[in-house]
């Protein structure tokens, strides 16, 4: 080989090792810049909300209360708890209480009370859990009671009650203290101290037995302060957490996680 063959293939060689030395250097640099990048961008999209934000209050509410003036929250166990793990007869007391003062006038005596329909409970269903729930129409125990015509497809109103709720000093007290909003869930944190409705006393779980000892108590009715920081962080901190589905947030879970 002559002298510029060599000076040629050693040139070349070398130009070969200089490209493959900058793939190897933006193959490890820029590369996993890129991939750093995206989870900056995946970490950068969970926000954290205010706890008095107007759509988390709204959020509880679809599944706070009940028409029986049972227990207001059902959905707080000592396990994970679904949309599917509620009975249609809880459902129907949670959707009935969500609709009330729809189908009610409580301004007059004796209250006035209108029909609905099965659409408008379904709609009410979609509306706090889903598409996927299934629910079986029919007359169900509540005060007052609402009859279904399985004919018409309506609940048809009663004419009067002398229903209402009793409450007194003791319920369970629950403070939100965080809440996170990441892609399409929601997820809101809260305490909770379980009461005895009869007793007042305070326990860390959905069975009451284990008891929560030296809570600060209100000196006029002995009932537990829910404003003391004390009291509060004794509270099982739970997580509920809520999904958009088609641009409406429904409950999906809700678990103890300390």
């Amino acid at each position: 080989m002559d002298k510029n063959g060599l000076k040629f293939l050693v040139f070349l060689l070398l130009f070969i090792n200089v490209c493959l030395c900058g793939y190897i250097v933006y193959d490890k640099g820029f590369s996993n810049n890129d991939i750093g990048e995206k989870k900056d961008k995946v970490k950068s999209e969970i926000e954290i909300l205010e706890v008095n934000d107007p759509l988390v209050s709204n959020l509880l509410k679809k599944i706070d209360g009940r028409m029986d003036c049972s227990d207001d929250n059902i959905y707080l166990r000592d396990e994970k708890f679904t949309a599917s793990n509620f009975s249609n007869e809880d459902m129907y007391q949670l959707l009935l209480n969500n609709i009330y003062s729809k189908i009610s006038d409580i301004t007059v005596i004796p209250y006035v009370y209108k029909d609905f329909t099965t659409q408008e409970l379904n709609d009410e269903l979609k509306n706090v859990v889903g598409k996927d729930y299934k629910f079986s129409h029919k007359t169900y125990n509540s005060c007052p009671e609402w009859k279904y015509d399985d004919i018409e497809k309506v609940y048809k109103a009663p004419i009067e009650s002398t229903c209402g709720c009793t409450m007194g000093p003791y319920h369970n007290i629950k403070k939100i203290v965080k809440v996170t909003k990441e892609n399409n869930i929601i997820n809101i944190y809260f305490r909770v101290i379980f009461v005895d409705k009869q007793t007042g006393k305070g326990y860390k779980d959905y069975a009451m037995s284990e008891e929560i000892p030296d809570l600060i108590r209100l000196t006029d009715t002995l009932a537990i302060d829910e404003n003391s920081v004390n009291n509060i962080n004794k509270g099982t901190l739970y997580k509920v957490v809520f999904e958009d589905e088609n641009n409406n947030y429904i409950f999906k879970s809700a678990e103890p996680v300390e």
